[in-house]
């Protein structure tokens, strides 16, 4: 059955948007969806054994025009803005194919797995999320609810579309409770591990960027897709999740002030079962699934 949405994902995307506008409410008086996104991968050696030459690292970096980030070996690359989400999509394609030559060309490897290492930071896909009217204004900046539909909307069905989200066996260790506390007590960057949202909140599924010097940028950050997984059907699924809080319109989450996975908030899980959410992704009733049918 999913064999079947890689195979038509650019018509799942395509249809998506149409639906996207098509079934809005009229009285939101939204305009356009932009989308950009922060996309972390790591280099290795040719062995997977970590590189520990910094300088390398950076150099291979700049080549990319990209930064370092805070695993050993993780670089990040940051797509802006844009309205035009097929380019989006068919821009990140396109980068993990020049990535993965240019680490050919340095006799190294180039990993986008959701976890390659369980002792580091785990690599993701982040989305980043803004609505804008016709006149292009942001309309997060002044519209509190409208940003919390949206992130009730992806957190709602988050669990529905993490089999595309997170696709492989090993991308589900990003979402472990105790590996994830591991790498908090290291002072290293933790990945989310249950349906949260924070106010500039890395800790959180959901952080929603908030500054108060730049009102007209805030945005949404999504942040539990895997680096790896395929960016036309994720695209696809947050974007649905994005329409269907807009039109259900709730505020069922708490927005979190400290570690997300602190015990006192008990908070639903993500799913870091590959097992499970296969099975959750196969349920008759499954929204993600059902609309992904409907397209193709």
């Amino acid at each position: 059955m999913i064999e079947n949405f890689y195979l038509n994902k650019v018509k799942i995307l395509s249809k998506t948007l149409n639906l996207f506008y098509k079934n809005l409410p009229r009285n939101l008086e939204i305009s356009n969806l932009k989308i950009g996104c922060e996309l972390e991968f790591y280099i290795f050696n040719q062995d997977k054994s970590k590189i520990l030459d910094n300088k390398f690292i950076l150099d291979f970096a700049n080549l990319l025009s990209a930064k370092i980030e805070q695993g050993q070996g993780q670089i990040e690359y940051i797509f802006p803005f844009t309205s035009d989400i097929f380019s989006l999509a068919t821009d990140i394609h396109d980068f993990k194919k020049q990535v993965f030559h240019l680490a050919n060309q340095h006799n190294i490897s180039a990993a986008f797995e959701g976890m390659p290492n369980a002792d580091d930071c785990g690599s993701a896909m982040q989305f980043n999320i803004s609505l804008h009217d016709i006149n292009d204004k942001n309309l997060f900046s002044n519209n509190s609810l409208l940003i919390n539909f949206c992130a009730n909307g992806l957190l709602d069905l988050t669990n529905s579309m993490l089999l595309i989200l997170s696709p492989n066996f090993d991308d589900y260790l990003r979402h472990n409770l105790e590996i994830n506390k591991n790498l908090f007590n290291k002072s290293k960057y933790t990945s989310p591990i249950n349906l949260s949202l924070g106010n500039d909140n890395r800790t959180c599924a959901i952080r929603l960027a908030n500054s108060s010097a730049k009102p007209h940028e805030k945005r949404l950050e999504y942040r539990v897709a895997s680096a790896n997984c395929d960016e036309f059907l994720a695209l696809s699924a947050i974007i649905f999740a994005l329409e269907y809080g807009l039109i259900k319109q709730q505020n069922n989450y708490p927005t979190i002030y400290g570690n997300a996975f602190d015990d006192c908030y008990k908070l639903e899980k993500i799913i870091d079962d590959f097992n499970e959410s296969q099975q959750f992704f196969a349920k008759e009733n499954n929204l993600v699934r059902k609309r992904f049918l409907e397209i193709v």
